[in-house]
């Protein structure tokens, strides 16, 4: 896998790349870089194209200090495919990875053989994700990144005991569960590489921006909505009861509502973790009603209503957790024919 730059219309992106054939481009989430889809980027390459970019603020890629917005993020993605000459492309998406994915192939479908989807959401906030509350309180991440930027990361990738306080200050557990060792999948490199990644003061401007402007909280009142503001949100978040006594908490907030009525007709395919979806999984399989109950999940199966799902009882980290169980997933759904 070879590292490169390219200079996009408004950017100079770094990307790993390796083999050639169709290509797939493949978007991390946060917080890490491109650098969590090498396993997938060498091993995929025997039949693809592979491209793998920072986004924009992450890794070696441009990090100027604008606000940020999905579909800035999804032209982007189209600015980085024109760059490379890329016509059309597939596209798989992890975390932010998949939000980006959902609103670049629903604005620009044209662009797009088909995309896929781990571990995300597309249109709809999961209310257990207690970040996306936290990251719009002014003030508190700029100062936990500040602080906290390496304890944070040890003990994600490398599970390092922190000593940063809890909620309201930050949203995470300063611990990880009895017998959790995210060392053994990430590996020392990994995590120098993220110990790298997340010291740059541009890159935490960035991790706020994308929760805080790219992800706007909305009501759904019916067939319209009504917006969040911040300053609402930042009260839930500050209760004395903490946010999850707050009698607004626990409904699913749509940030995307511009996207309510678009549809993507390509293959997509959607593989969650309990993270995202959670409940008891059939042994090798998905759900048998996975969106039950889940608009976050039931939303994929409305802007993409020709949608496989795959359900892996593991961690959120799939690409690195589980390398050769998505690489067979993403072989099989690859193969299929787009008609």
């Amino acid at each position: 896998m070879k590292s490169c730059t390219v200079q996009s219309r408004s950017l100079r992106f770094h990307y790993w790349q390796a083999g050639t054939g169709r290509p797939l481009i493949l978007l991390h989430g946060f917080p890490q870089t491109a650098y969590e889809w090498r396993h997938q980027v060498e091993s995929l390459s025997d039949q693809f194209a592979v491209f793998a970019p920072d986004t924009r603020g992450f890794g070696g890629t441009d990090k100027p200090r604008h606000r940020v917005t999905r579909s800035l993020l999804a032209r982007d993605l189209i600015d980085f495919m024109d760059a490379l000459g890329l016509e059309r492309a597939s596209v798989v998406g992890h975390d932010w990875g998949g939000m980006i994915a959902s609103k670049a192939v629903l604005e620009h479908p044209d662009r797009f053989e088909r995309v896929a989807f781990i571990d995300t959401t597309c249109s709809v906030w999961i209310p257990w994700a207690m970040n996306g509350y936290w990251f719009k309180v002014e003030g508190l991440a700029e100062a936990f990144f500040e602080r906290h930027h390496r304890a944070f990361i040890d003990l994600l990738f490398g599970g390092i005991p922190a000593d940063y306080p809890g909620p309201p200050e930050n949203p995470w557990p300063n611990r990880l569960p009895v017998g959790a060792d995210p060392s053994r999948l990430f590996g020392p490199d990994a995590l120098e590489h993220y110990r790298r990644a997340y010291a740059d003061p541009d890159t935490h401007f960035h991790c706020i921006q994308y929760y805080r402007s790219g992800v706007p909280f909305h009501r759904r009142r019916g067939e319209s909505f009504e917006f969040v503001p911040e300053s609402e949100i930042a009260r839930m978040w500050r209760h004395p009861g903490g946010i999850a006594k707050h009698p607004d908490h626990g409904e699913f907030l749509v940030y995307a509502p511009e996207d309510l009525h678009l549809r993507y007709a390509g293959p997509a395919l959607f593989v969650y973790t309990p993270t995202v979806v959670p409940g008891p999984f059939r042994p090798g399989g998905s759900h048998a009603d996975f969106a039950a109950g889940n608009p976050a999940a039931a939303a994929f199966a409305t802007h993409f209503p020709n949608l496989e799902t795959v359900g892996h009882a593991g961690t959120h980290f799939v690409p690195e957790e589980a390398p050769q169980l998505l690489d067979r997933v993403l072989r099989v759904w690859l193969a299929r024919p787009t008609a």
